[in-house]
């Protein structure tokens, strides 16, 4: 009974001192809740929050990213918006979530669009669509074709764009109601785009028929933007009555609507219309609203710069205040407890104590073996290094510099050629065996730069296109942790020029607070992943992600490609 009694208070005092764990259903519907903020920031800020400091599961978290790719957009933050669709895509790929796979795709393209690289945003794309159209998901499928046209448009490329846009409207109709509104948005594309390919006729028919279907689903964004348009269209080809009609309705319809940046572009637009058809006096009335509009805006924004700091203020103000009132509390509490806390400490440290000493000598033989197991290792990895540096030298500085001494020397001579060229090809071989031993460009640049020339000497040189993008990689990381990346990216990409017969890689690289991620795919064989365990590359590569207590998964079969998943702690 004493025992169990001690135990207990042991238990109670550990227990009431630990920090708050969210439930995961607690979690999952503070996240709904956010849907409920009409502010995009302070809602961002809160998922931001959770992301950062809950305990989440997999599938919870994937729900989490879902709303903070969304908030993203709506507070115009692309690099965040990128961050978390690339995360989004990996823990997706992991759970086999195709539908939410291609939907962080379709997000990642957008971030793209607004980084000014149309062609990846494409490209990123047509891969959602793909998963989309595997999965059956034709809504999905049918809004990266409609992203794809239009894109294609701004690119000038129309006669693709036409078929992604016809697309996306076929695959909206057999979808039916739940596509209606991305079927609109492709025919005022396709419209669009056959009044920059001056089929003037037919762009004009789509209009009407666009007007229709959005009067129908009483979308007034839609309809304004048709009517602007067309109104442009009827004013490109000199049909000033038809293009004022349909100006006079689009601001009919948007100034009880209260959009003030679609208003200042109808204004616009109106005021020039009836300046050309000698309105002057209406037209006069329109640019003075122009002008007030402009003005009202301009204020607005400065306004909400001040309520802005004002608000972060006086949260920080009450927030100080309530932990000054916190401590108070806390300070008065732990002040009467005091002397209860001491007994049960006293009690809990002697139980404490006499478990130590028991448990010592069990756990300091089998740290002391894990300890020299992982200093040998790092010892044989770290003589590996310094070795390849040494070779590398040797090799640079005494064998090449012979090597070109005595090349001279036979020019001088007027040696033959054929042992000419063959000292080229040595020399060669040999600054490349320097090269391979240890790159001056890791040492000197670092790793990202290092990554680069990498795959561009190794991949480009046998035909193998290659993307390497990185984030949050301003400053450098420790030495041993570059050195180690940098030959795991080796192993990987010496695994693909022998084996993988692939033509194309894609490598991410993240950097967090916490951790490296490296996220390496190509499109080539794939391979037998039990069977690759006993290799020496794949143990090189276990050995130098173990010393860093870092993690690797590989998704592969054959003939299917192969991605691996890196992730490496940083604390």
């Amino acid at each position: 009974m004493k025992k169990n009694y001690f135990y207990g208070l042991f238990a109670f005092m550990i227990l009431s001192h630990s920090p708050k764990i969210w439930s995961q259903a607690g979690l999952k519907k503070i996240i709904e809740q956010t849907d409920e903020i009409y502010d995009s920031q302070v809602a961002f800020d809160k998922l931001d929050s959770l992301y950062k400091n809950a305990n989440i599961q997999a599938e919870t978290k994937i729900n989490l990213l879902q709303k903070l790719v969304q908030r993203s957009l709506e507070i115009n933050d692309y690099k965040q918006l990128s961050a978390f669709s690339i995360e989004g895509v990996e823990l997706a790929r992991t759970l086999k979530k195709d539908s939410a796979q291609a939907h962080f795709y379709k997000a990642l393209g957008l971030s793209q669009i607004y980084s000014h690289k149309p062609e990846q945003a494409i490209e990123t794309w047509k891969k959602s669509a793909e998963i989309a159209k595997n999965g059956n998901h034709r809504y999905l499928e049918a809004t990266n074709y409609n992203n794809i046209g239009g894109t294609l448009i701004d690119l000038n490329k129309f006669e693709e764009a036409e078929i992604y846009l016809l697309k996306s409207i076929d695959l909206s109709e057999k979808n039916g109601a739940p596509s209606l509104r991305n079927k609109v948005l492709s025919f005022r594309l396709l419209a669009t785009l056959y009044d920059r390919t001056n089929r003037d006729e037919k762009a004009s028919q789509i209009y009407e028929k666009v007007q229709v279907l959005a009067y129908e689903m009483a979308d007034t964004n839609l309809i304004c933007s048709n009517l602007i348009f067309h109104a442009t269209l009827l004013k490109d080809y000199g049909e000033i009555d038809g293009a004022l009609l349909k100006t006079r309705e689009a601001l009919r319809l948007i100034e009880p609507y209260g959009d003030k940046n679609s208003l200042m572009t109808t204004l616009s637009l109106f005021s020039y219309l009836l300046s050309v058809d000698g309105q002057f006096e209406e037209a006069f009335q329109m640019k003075s609203k122009l002008y007030e509009l402009s003005v009202e805006i301009y204020k607005e924004e400065n306004q909400k710069q001040i309520n802005d700091l004002e608000t972060r203020f006086k949260t920080r103000e009450l927030e100080e205040s309530k932990k000054l009132s916190d401590a108070n509390s806390l300070a008065e509490k732990r002040k009467k407890e005091s002397y209860f806390y001491l007994l049960i400490s006293v009690i809990a440290g002697s139980l404490l104590l006499f478990l130590t000493f028991f448990l010592f000598s069990f756990k300091k033989n089998a740290k002391l073996k894990i300890r020299f197991q992982e200093e040998r290792l790092a010892s044989i990895i770290e003589g590996q290094e310094q070795e390849r540096s040494r070779i590398a030298k040797e090799l640079h500085d005494g064998i090449v510099q012979d090597l070109t001494v005595l090349k001279m020397e036979l020019m001088s001579n007027n040696q033959i050629q054929d042992t000419q060229s063959k000292l080229d090809a040595i020399t060669k071989e040999v600054r490349d065996i320097s090269y391979q031993m240890m790159p001056v460009t890791l040492r000197q640049l670092g790793l990202v730069k290092a990554l680069e020339e990498l795959f561009e000497r190794s991949l480009s040189k046998n035909n193998i296109g290659f993307e390497f993008q990185y984030f949050n990689y301003e400053e450098r990381i420790s030495e041993k942790i570059e050195v180690s990346v940098y030959r795991i990216c080796q192993e990987l990409v010496n695994n693909v020029v022998k084996h993988a017969k692939a033509s194309s890689v894609s490598v991410v690289l993240r950097k967090s607070e916490k951790q490296l991620t490296l996220v390496f795919e190509d499109n080539g064989l794939g391979f037998d992943l039990n069977r690759a365990k006993s290799g020496i590359g794949m143990a090189s590569l276990n050995s130098r992600i173990d010393l860093l207590h870092g993690k690797i998964e590989f998704e592969t079969t054959e003939n299917s490609g192969t991605i691996a998943f890196i992730r490496i702690p940083l604390d």
